[in-house]
């Protein structure tokens, strides 16, 4: 069985590297979504974004550390739904 992880990213397997994309930009998602959640429920006081000279935003130091966080907690917990889904998949048990 083929097991996806972070250490399968940029294969040169097409398919593999559509997988690892789209749990890489889910779990991004999430952890965004609960970096600013928490940073709303601690009244950090500080702007969780940044704005560079250029316009575009960016996470503050701290803010990016929550992410961080996060976003290795919902990477790990993807990587295991899609390998136990393909495990049952390929599984002759049921």
């Amino acid at each position: 069985m083929k097991e996806y992880s972070i250490d399968t990213v940029a294969t040169g397997n097409a398919k593999a590297d559509h997988i690892n994309s789209i749990i890489m930009e889910l779990a991004g998602d999430i952890a965004q979504e609960k970096a600013e959640k928490d940073w709303d429920i601690e009244d950090r006081g500080e702007n969780f974004y940044i704005e560079e000279e250029n316009g575009d935003l960016r996470m503050n130091t701290e803010a990016q550390d929550i992410f961080n966080v996060y976003y290795d907690e919902e990477t790990d917990r993807l990587y295991r739904l899609v390998n136990t889904c393909i495990e049952i998949h390929e599984s002759k048990e049921i």
